[in-house]
């Protein structure tokens, strides 16, 4: 990779004006700490994105209504919008979604399409041109038609006469009395509807128009009875929620309805700030909708206030977004070759993120003030982590993976120079600005040896527990109920790579845990909560799996539980990638001591398998009989079953005495 050109010198006073001073004074202290080529090449990147604050918002400038179905000039309109943008530096997704917001009468129909279709600003303009100049104006006339139906005329004759009157406008030549007849009825979105005009068997226009006047309007009723019913209505449609060209589906069986929480005076009037607050960053909007959840008060790691809203209810009426998260254990794997690290924490994330007009009702919560709903994506929000990812992955587009890894609002840049960091995070910079994310300088770290990562710290190769989260272990009381045991379990179990034999040692904790065990914190379940936090405090270590070093599969078994550990070997030192270990149940309790060495086998390969599938590796084994049954004819079925399964694998199976697997000899 050529070496980035260094900059004649830092940057000038005029151009540090340009950030916030928030922004200026955290990226000074982060200069500080680096060297002067580094401060130089870091400060030319980052003052080409300005924190939001720095820049014009969007919501303090004017865009003039355009409505087609007035006369408007269209190219007057669309002129005007792109030198505002220039003149203010505008985002050219804001641009695009403000626009599209002030678009009155048929060009209202026609945004919903036409940010479907298009993903800039510039594209935005010439479809605007294309349909809206004066000859373009036979699509407004289809559009017009489209968006046309039963529910918006007074009666049912008035809806046909309209259509009619459309349909004779828009056919070349003009269409028959039989042609128009069927294409009235077809055009009718009620099914019901539909099917009782087509079989009044018309042949004219004035005769349906004539029949239509006995039969009763079908359009929604709006009397309460009508109102939809927590737990009962089915909103069938699709609600999208969009950032730039992205757009997500949810589908809501119901809202909410919830009672107002009470809270102290204090708490109120934290509540009324931030509620002002949000107000003013235009996020959320006072509301009259049917449905309501409740606020809550949660703190923050820097000790401020969160306002959360309760939505449970809501989460349980919703249908589930599976846009996957990604796996913690892949992404850190591909930490293996990097040397430097770069993490970006994104600003405000879920917030960027507009709501459909028919979501946001849904989103509608309460306080002892007033009723509000959000106008932007909320947390607490049950596939607002799927929606976000989503946005971010294809924010990202083709770096994603191969020069940034991304987990929700953390974006990790490794990278094995300086200069190639550099690079990388301009890259990376470029594709989240033209996709309206912005960064939260105060929590982002650049060309680091080190990093903290999703609870671990990742060093040249290397990976541990977080100290932080392991503090959290050391400094935590001795449970007193259940629910605090199953805390603590869980958290352990989310180190369970760095602990040999951690299923085996769980297991009077496990067990306590049980339905019909009675609560008793005995000695035995607070050693052995103390086993597992004085191990994760001694600085547990793994390698990271890397590409072309050979691999050793170490395995054993007893009648307590299996375990293996996976190994690599790097110049003649042997490397732990991970531990593996589980219980056995009470069945495979009983089985023969080569049966279970067997079984430690099958488990391990499968607990590792993307590790070894497609390589070559070598099993390393106390049991001389696993060696030797390997192409044995005779076998019980399941373990026949079982060499069935590692057929799939290209592997070598090594003896060795126990005393030289001390390591993987856990039980």
């Amino acid at each position: 990779m050529n070496q980035r050109q260094l900059p004649p010198g830092p940057p000038t006073n005029a151009a540090m004006a340009l950030m916030a001073n928030t922004f200026k004074d955290t990226m000074c202290e982060m200069m500080a700490q680096m060297s002067q080529e580094n401060r130089t090449i870091l400060s030319e990147i980052m003052k080409k994105f300005q924190p939001e604050e720095a820049r014009v918002r969007i919501s303090d400038v004017y865009f003039p209504s355009f409505d087609p179905d007035k006369g408007m000039d269209v190219k007057e309109w669309v002129n005007l919008i792109s030198r505002t943008q220039e003149e203010y530096k505008l985002k050219d997704h804001e641009v695009r979604l403000k626009a599209a917001g002030v678009l009155k009468g048929t060009a209202q129909s026609w945004a919903d399409d036409c940010l479907l279709r298009t993903t800039t600003w510039a594209e935005m303009r010439e479809d605007m041109l294309q349909t809206f100049e004066a000859e373009s104006r036979y699509f407004s006339e289809v559009l017009k038609f489209r968006r046309y139906t039963t529910e918006k005329a007074d009666t049912i004759p008035d809806y046909i006469s309209t259509v009619w009157k459309m349909y004779k406008k828009l056919m070349k030549p003009n269409p028959t009395e039989q042609d128009a007849v069927e294409f009235i009825i077809g055009s009718i979105t009620d099914d019901a509807l539909r099917t009782e005009l087509l079989n009044t068997k018309s042949n004219t226009v004035p005769e349906l128009i004539a029949i239509a006047k006995t039969m009763r309007k079908r359009k929604n009723s709006t009397t309460p009875e009508s109102l939809p019913q927590i737990k009962k209505t089915k909103f069938e449609r699709s609600d999208q929620v969009s950032i730039h060209d992205n757009h997500f589906a949810a589908i809501f069986d119901s809202g909410a309805d919830c009672s107002l929480y009470r809270l102290a005076p204090v708490e109120r009037e934290k509540v009324q700030k931030i509620i002002k607050e949000l107000m003013d960053k235009n996020i959320i909007r006072e509301s009259n909708s049917p449905f309501a959840s409740p606020i809550i008060m949660v703190k923050k790691k820097n000790g401020e206030d969160r306002l959360c809203v309760d939505y449970r209810e809501l989460n349980a009426n919703t249908v589930r977004d599976h846009y996957p998260l990604p796996l913690i254990s892949e992404q850190l794997d591909q930490l293996a070759d990097a040397k430097y690290f770069t993490c970006l924490d994104m600003a405000a994330g879920f917030h960027k993120i507009p709501i459909s007009k028919e979501s946001i009702e849904k989103t509608s919560f309460i306080t002892p003030d007033g009723q509000y709903e959000y106008l932007t994506m909320p947390f607490g929000l049950t596939n607002a982590p799927s929606v976000y990812q989503r946005a971010i992955n294809k924010a990202l587009g083709d770096i994603r993976g191969k020069e940034a890894l991304v987990y929700m609002d953390d974006v990790l840049i490794p990278s094995r120079t300086i200069a190639e960091g550099f690079e990388r995070l301009e890259r990376v910079l470029e594709f989240l600005t033209k996709a309206g994310f912005s960064i939260n300088i105060k929590k982002c770290s650049f060309i680091k040896t080190s990093i903290e990562y999703l609870g671990f710290v990742v060093c040249d190769g290397k990976v541990r527990p977080s100290p932080s989260k392991v503090e959290a272990l050391s400094r935590s009381l001795p449970p007193t109920n259940l629910k605090q045991l199953r805390q603590f379990n869980g958290l352990a179990g989310y180190f369970r790579r760095f602990i040999p034999n951690f299923s085996s040692q769980m297991i009077p904790l496990y067990n306590l845990t049980k339905s019909n065990s009675k609560w008793e914190w005995t000695a035995e379940h607070e050693r052995t909560r103390s086993n597992i936090i004085n191990y994760l405090t001694s600085a547990p270590l793994l390698t990271i799996f890397q590409e072309g070093h050979p691999i050793e599969l170490h395995t054993d078994a007893s009648a307590m539980g299996l375990g293996a550990v996976l190994i690599q070997l790097r110049d003649g030192v042997r490397h732990v990638i991970g531990y593996f270990s589980m219980r056995t149940t009470s069945a495979e309790s009983n089985y023969h001591s080569y049966e279970l060495e067997t079984l430690a086998i099958v488990r391990a390969i499968k607990h590792f398998r993307h590790f070894l599938y497609g390589r070559k590796f070598t099993i390393m084994t106390d049991c001389n009989a696993v060696k030797a049954s390997r192409y044995k004819q005779e076998l019980l079925p399941r373990i026949h079953r079982w060499w069935a399964f590692l057929q799939n694998f290209d592997f070598e199976v090594e003896y060795r005495k126990g005393e030289k697997l001390k390591h993987a000899d856990f039980f």
